[in-house]
C-alpha cells in the first residue's frame, strides 16, 4: 500500500514517470498479475461460433410463447459431456 501511496503523490505532483525508476513492489505485482492471467486465458474454452443451436432455441421459444398450439417435442438444448 506504501508503493500505491508513493506512486499517487508522484502522480499528483505532475512527476514523468516515465523517466523515473520503476517501484519494485508495484512492478513485481503487475508481472505477477500478467502472468497469471496469461495463464488463465490458455485455458478458456473457445468460444461457440456456430449458433445453430441457439437460433432453434430462440425459434421453439417464440413458438411456445405465441401459438396456441403444444409444443410436440422437446430438444434437449445442454448435450451432455461425454
Amino acid at each position: 500500500i506504501a508503493a500505491i501511496d508513493e506512486l499517487l503523490v508522484r502522480k499528483m505532483s505532475g512527476d514523468e514517470l516515465d523517466t523515473s525508476a520503476k517501484i519494485p513492489e508495484l512492478n513485481d505485482f503487475i508481472q505477477q498479475m500478467l502472468e497469471k492471467y496469461s495463464l488463465l486465458s490458455c485455458t478458456r474454452p473457445t468460444p461457440v461460433t456456430d449458433f445453430a443451436l441457439l437460433d432453434q432455441l430462440f425459434r421453439e421459444m417464440l413458438h411456445e410463447l405465441w401459438s396456441t398450439e403444444p409444443r410436440s417435442e422437446i430438444v434437449d438444448f445442454c448435450p451432455k459431456e461425454t
